[in-house]
């Protein structure tokens, strides 16, 4: 057999393994299911924190009857929380390593569908909540200590977008003292996660 022919056989069988490899087998099924097992630990630490971030919520509403309102949709979005960790860890112990690579993939997947929703969710409400207050007290703010020319309008609103908000900063910020818009509703409504077979939860 030429070399030449000796480096294309290698090749295929080398192009056909890392296929195979794609699709389980070689202890990927035992990888899945590991990121399955941290994946619902994180998801449950998540579920500690917000409790937490409801009870300051729920505190802080004392002084601040517009809280009320921010801790009634908080603690919706807690009990679809809760009920989305309960649902993923029951289909999750029905598992085991030696599950297929198809199963064991499509329930990692809607898992960490599952948790970067519940995320984001917290996070809409909040930044409704923190964009609502003062934003010309902030801009007037600005301007005194800075040239117009180097803060574009809306400077401070838009370099803001890319954070991620805490239930701390959104209580300090109606603490502040400062105007809530005149166009401010907190009537959004609560959307369900789906579920760990795509099936809408809550």
């Amino acid at each position: 057999m030429s070399r030449k022919w000796t480096w294309t056989v290698l090749l295929i069988v080398f192009l056909l393994v890392s296929g195979c490899r794609s699709y389980g087998g070689y202890g990927t099924e035992a990888a899945t299911y590991r990121q399955i097992e941290r994946v619902l630990d994180r998801f449950e630490e998540d579920l500690a924190r917000a409790r937490a971030d409801l009870r300051a919520l729920e505190s802080a509403a004392t002084d601040h009857p517009i809280l009320e309102a921010v801790a009634a949709h908080y603690a919706e979005l807690v009990r679809a929380h809760a009920a989305a960790l309960d649902e993923h860890g029951a289909t999750a112990a029905r598992l085991s390593a030696d599950a297929g690579y198809r199963t064991l993939s499509r329930v990692y997947g809607a898992l960490v569908g599952a948790r970067h929703l519940v995320r984001g969710r917290y996070q809409s409400l909040l930044r409704y909540v923190y964009d609502a207050f003062g934003e010309a007290a902030m801009s007037s703010a600005i301007d005194e200590a800075r040239p117009y020319a180097l803060v574009p309008p809306y400077y401070p609103r838009i370099a803001d977008r890319g954070s991620v908000l805490t239930v701390n900063e959104v209580v300090r910020r109606v603490e502040s003292g400062a105007a809530l818009r005149a166009d401010f509703r907190l009537d959004m409504p609560v959307q369900v996660v789906a579920g760990p077979d795509g099936a809408d939860g809550h």
